[in-house]
């Protein structure tokens, strides 16, 4: 994380999918919204006046793209928001993933 954070491998950017994952589960893992508090001031964050992480929000053209993705994917153990990042990152020529899931490496670069 600190490499990525020190702007390694580009901007960040994050989908509000993400966000809404991420807030959701440190809730339920921790019982807690201290930790949930904590990751949404991370994502609110400025470097010398900048955002460090960019949002990117999923519209009804990203909809659709990932309704095709899923159903390509989804016996492959790609979820619904995964789809919805493999759209993003082709939309946005995002070239790394940071991501714990092991199912992206056959299709995209995960940040090492």
């Amino acid at each position: 994380m600190v490499r990525i954070l020190k702007g390694e491998f580009g901007k960040i950017f994050i989908s509000d999918y993400i966000i809404t994952e991420v807030l959701t589960l440190s809730r339920v893992r921790t019982k807690s919204c201290e930790c949930a508090k904590g990751i949404d001031e991370l994502l609110r964050k400025k470097k010398e006046k900048k955002d460090i992480f960019f949002k990117l929000y999923i519209d009804q053209t990203i909809l659709k793209e990932t309704t095709e993705k899923f159903h390509k994917y989804c016996n492959s153990g790609f979820s619904y928001t995964d789809c919805s990042i493999l759209v993003l990152m082709q939309m946005y020529s995002i070239d790394f993933l940071a991501s714990f899931d092991s199912h992206f490496k056959e299709l995209i670069s995960i940040v090492p």
